[in-house]
């Protein structure tokens, strides 16, 4: 059962956002139920477990004072986000239960492989996704945001992806990554990757890797097209001046 799980959800996972029916994603159901497993079966927390389960405690705690604050509806869609964080967390006990490490590892890297694809075709066959903004999202133009539709979660899977071909020294889909990565024009994307393989170079000793690496990634970038859209402005600010409104209304609700 327990293969069966983690099959579905690398199956799943790659599809993001296209697969979705009305509110619910079939993902989420697949991680609820790694979760349940795991909470069932008892099986035994990693090591980084031990702070995840108390940033769950504070989110509890967080969550019991929105009671006294916000109206019923809000107060039970808190719950459902609430008890989504909490299924991927125990998630993530579920797969630390499975021991092929080695598995696991080129199972993530096929799945980033995957997305990165997925987003090349979204990229030349999509590029004008404005008109998903009356659906929701961010109107997004000439930029790769995959299945996701999110150029910021996209680049983060692509990270993990580039850093498994970084430790396993397998150079051409690192390149191959890097250019995927440019493509999202994503700087959080591009500040996870740089500090990504930073501290893998730490770790591993890869120091003349890691600045050929860099390198190139910044030669990439250099020379990435400017389309029209500020959403391939590397320079852009707005979304840090949305981020900025957001935590003054965040502090003024409090």
């Amino acid at each position: 059962m327990e293969q069966i799980i983690l099959f579905a959800f690398l199956i799943l996972f790659p599809f993001g956002q296209i697969i979705k029916i009305g509110p619910l994603n079939p993902i989420d159901i697949v991680i609820a139920l790694g979760a349940i497993t795991a909470i069932i079966k008892r099986y035994k927390y990693p090591v980084a477990f031990k702070h995840i389960k108390d940033f769950l405690f504070i989110a509890v705690f967080g969550y019991l004072l929105s009671v006294f604050i916000f109206r019923n509806s809000q107060v039970i869609v808190g719950l459902l986000y609430l008890l989504r964080l909490a299924a991927y967390l125990y998630f993530y006990v579920f797969v630390s239960h499975f021991k092929k490490k080695e598995l696991l590892l080129n199972s993530l890297l096929s799945l980033s492989l995957v997305s990165a694809l997925f987003g090349w075709f979204q990229y030349f066959i999509y590029p004008d996704l404005t008109s998903l903004k009356y659906l929701g999202w961010d109107d997004h133009l000439f930029r790769l945001v995959g299945t996701f539709l999110d150029p910021g979660f996209t680049s983060l899977i692509i990270v993990f992806g580039a850093v498994i071909s970084y430790v396993k020294k397998k150079y051409l889909l690192l390149a191959f990554f890097a250019a995927t990565l440019a493509f999202t024009y994503s700087r959080a994307g591009y500040l996870a990757f740089a500090a990504s393989l930073f501290l893998a170079s730490l770790i591993f000793k890869k120091f003349k890797a890691f600045l050929i690496s860099l390198a190139c990634f910044l030669v990439i970038i250099f020379l990435l097209p400017r389309p029209a859209g500020q959403g391939v402005n590397l320079a852009r600010t707005y979304s840090i001046s949305s981020r900025i409104v957001n935590y003054k209304e965040t502090i003024e609700i409090f």
